[in-house]
């Protein structure tokens, strides 16, 4: 190697890199999660989740 040459170096840790795999992925989830419930439901993936919402337990307050 020339003594000119640009060295690159690592600096990208485990971290970084975690929370890059996660950024990426989380859309992707949404969406896959998306197309089930629209096929399971026949269209109706508005509704499902609002149904869902509405029958969902809520935590006691006090």
């Amino acid at each position: 190697m020339r003594d000119n040459e640009p060295v690159l170096r690592r600096a990208l840790t485990l971290g970084p890199v975690v929370l890059f795999g996660l950024a990426y992925m989380t859309p992707l989830i949404v969406l896959g999660i998306f197309g089930i419930v629209a096929e399971t439901t026949g269209g109706a993936t508005a509704a499902a989740y609002a149904l869902a919402g509405e029958k969902a337990p809520v935590a006691a307050e006090g």
